[in-house]
This record gives C-alpha cells, sequence and structure tokens, in this order.
C-alpha cells in the first residue's frame, strides 16, 4: 500500500472514533467537535462517503471545520460557512 493510501485510511478511522464518541458525549451536553484540515490525504471518493458521515453526525452534535481547503467539504450538504 501507498504511504498516502494508508495516511487516508488512520485519517478516516480516526474521524469515525471521534464522531462516534461526540455523538454519544452530545446526549449529555453539546459538545462540539472542532476539526482542523483533516481529511488530507483522502481521495474525491472517499470524500464523498465522509462528507456523508459529517452530515449524519452533523445532526447530532455539533462539527467545526477549519480549513484551507473548503472544496475538500463540499459533499457535507447543509452547513454554515463562516470565511475568516
Amino acid at each position: 500500500m501507498k504511504a498516502a493510501h494508508i495516511e487516508a485510511l488512520r485519517q478516516s478511522a480516526s474521524l469515525f472514533c471521534l464522531l462516534s464518541d461526540s455523538i454519544i458525549l452530545a446526549k449529555d451536553g453539546d459538545t462540539p467537535v472542532i476539526l482542523d484540515d483533516a481529511l488530507g490525504y483522502t481521495d474525491q471518493k472517499r470524500l464523498k462517503l465522509m462528507g456523508a458521515v459529517l452530515a449524519v453526525a452533523a445532526k447530532e452534535c455539533q462539527i467545526i471545520i477549519f480549513t484551507c481547503v473548503p472544496e475538500r467539504y463540499a459533499f457535507i450538504g447543509e452547513a454554515a460557512v463562516i470565511p475568516l
């Protein structure tokens, strides 16, 4: 496997764990998830899938994403975008 592919898998797995923990904690008191340019090694196909995952998770908890590449998160759907 290529190093970038392995890193993309690691990022996706980490994000799944973070989101599942945050959804559980959100039931006790609105704990936000903060992502800083996550999914940097993820290809377009997986970005589309991860966008769907983030969209579902966002129904349960607040997700704040800092990024220099907003196109990476175009597949999330409805989102409030605040350029800084």
